[in-house]
């Protein structure tokens, strides 16, 4: 039985996650505050420890993916015109 150490889990995936919606804002020239960038990373490594706890084939995991892109997309970019 392997091991998962939550904590290292969470961080590894908050860092990458963070990485990777400023380098997006800063690709798609779409101006994102750094305290909404902190609180989806957070979201996001909440969300990956989340689904170590639930089933891979249910229909509870494609709800959970779908909400959590619906809710992070909307903290992030949720304000922000798409007008350029």
């Amino acid at each position: 039985m392997k091991t998962i150490y939550l904590d290292v889990y969470f961080l590894i995936n908050f860092t990458v996650d963070l990485l990777a919606l400023h380098f997006a804002s800063a690709f798609s020239k779409v101006p994102i505050k750094n305290y909404k960038l902190i609180i989806a990373a957070t979201l996001g490594g909440l969300y990956a420890i989340a689904l170590v706890f639930i089933p891979q084939n249910s229909a509870l995991f494609l709800l959970s993916i779908f909400l959590f892109l619906l809710i992070n997309t909307l903290i992030c970019v949720g304000n922000t015109s798409a007008k350029r």
